[in-house]
C-alpha cells in the first residue's frame, strides 16, 4: 500500500439503516420474488389458458389476493425493522460516537474517545461497495460501515479494499445457498409445466357442469350432452351429471337414454330427487303413468319441490 488513509466517521441513522435495508434485501429478497411467482404462476396459467369467461369463475380469492397479502408482509417487515433499527441505534452509544478509521498496510485501527480497535485484513470477512457506502464485514453477519459522504478518496480506498481484503465466502459449486438457490430455480419451471400440461389431463368437473347448464339455457340440447359426458368421464361416480344429460337428452326426446341416466344416477345417489323427478316424467312421455307416478312421488319425498306440482297435473 502506497499511503495510508485516515478517515473521522460519524454515523447518522440513515447510514445503519441502508446497511439494515441492504442485509435483509440481500437474504430474503430473492425468496419474497421466489413465493410471488409461485403464487402467480398458477392462475397466470389458467387464464391464459382459459376457453371462456366461466372458466375465471373457478380461480379462488386467494389466486388474486395471495401475490397482494405477500407484497403486504414484504412491506411490514420493512416498516418493523425501521423502527427495530432506530431504536437499536438510539440504545447504542457507542454506534453514535466518532471514529477514526486508518487504513495501513497492517490492517485497519479503528479509535475512539475510549477504545482502539486492531483489525489485520486476513481477519475481515469480506467487503461490499453500494451507492452510498462501503461494508466491510468482520463476520457473515457484522460489519463496519464507511458513508461515501465523508470520503474525499473514494477510488483510492475502492482500490485498497480490494486488494486487501480476500472474500472468505465460500464460492464452490455446492454451497448450500446455492443448492437451495438451484432448486428454487427448478420448482418454478416445474409448476408450469404441471399446470401447462394437465389443464387437458385434469380438467375441472365444475367447469363441464356449469358449460353444460349454459348450452341448456341456450337450448343447445346436444353441446349440453358433450359437456355432461365430459364430466362423467372426469368423474364416472358424479351423480348430478348423469341426472343433468338425462335431462338434456329427454329435451330431444330421447327418453329411453333420459332412463337409462337416471337410473344411473340413482344407483349412485338415492337420495337423489332430481333424478328422480326426469325419470318419471320421461316415464310419462313414454306412457308408463304408473311408473311416472311412483317416480315423482319419489321425488316429493326427498325434498324435490317441482315435484308436487307435477304430481297435481298427471296423477290424479
Amino acid at each position: 500500500m502506497d499511503k495510508n488513509i485516515n478517515l473521522k466517521i460519524k454515523l447518522e441513522f440513515s447510514d445503519f439503516l441502508k446497511f439494515q435495508y441492504y442485509s435483509i434485501l440481500k437474504r430474503y429478497v430473492f425468496l419474497y420474488w421466489w413465493l410471488l411467482i409461485i403464487v402467480m404462476l398458477p392462475p397466470f396459467i389458467f387464464i391464459c389458458s382459459a376457453e371462456d369467461k366461466d372458466a375465471l369463475s373457478e380461480i379462488g380469492i386467494m389466486d388474486f389476493f395471495g401475490p397482494i397479502v405477500f407484497t403486504i408482509m414484504f412491506v411490514l417487515i420493512f416498516v418493523s425493522l425501521y423502527f427495530v433499527s432506530k431504536k437499536s441505534f438510539k440504545n447504542d452509544k457507542l454506534i453514535q460516537k466518532e471514529h477514526d478509521y486508518l487504513f495501513s498496510a497492517d490492517g485497519i485501527k479503528i479509535s475512539s474517545v475510549n477504545s482502539t480497535l486492531d483489525v489485520k485484513w486476513d481477519e475481515l470477512f469480506k467487503h461490499i461497495e453500494t451507492k452510498s457506502s462501503f461494508f466491510i464485514y468482520a463476520s457473515p453477519q457484522k460489519a463496519f460501515i464507511i458513508p461515501k459522504r465523508l470520503l474525499s478518496e473514494i477510488e483510492t480506498l475502492r482500490t485498497i479494499l480490494e486488494i486487501n481484503i480476500v472474500s472468505k465466502e465460500k464460492n464452490g459449486l455446492f454451497t448450500p445457498g446455492r443448492i437451495l438457490r438451484i432448486l428454487m430455480y427448478l420448482t418454478i419451471p416445474c409448476i408450469f409445466l404441471y399446470f401447462y400440461f394437465d389443464k387437458d389431463q385434469k380438467p375441472s368437473l365444475n367447469k363441464y357442469m356449469n358449460d353444460g347448464y349454459e348450452k341448456e339455457r341456450k337450448y343447445d340440447y346436444q353441446g349440453a350432452i358433450l359437456y355432461y359426458s365430459k364430466a362423467i368421464k372426469e368423474d364416472s361416480m358424479y351423480s348430478d351429471a348423469y341426472t343433468c344429460r338425462g335431462r338434456a337428452k329427454g329435451m330431444l326426446r330421447d327418453y329411453s337414454g333420459e332412463i337409462l341416466d337416471c337410473k344411473k344416477a340413482i344407483k349412485l345417489s338415492n337420495g337423489n330427487g332430481m333424478a328422480y323427478y326426469y325419470l318419471g316424467w320421461a316415464k310419462h312421455c313414454m306412457g308408463d303413468s304408473t311408473g311416472c307416478c311412483m317416480d315423482l312421488r319419489k321425488a316429493d319425498s326427498l325434498g324435490f319441490h317441482q315435484a308436487k306440482k307435477a304430481i297435481e297435473q298427471s296423477c290424479k
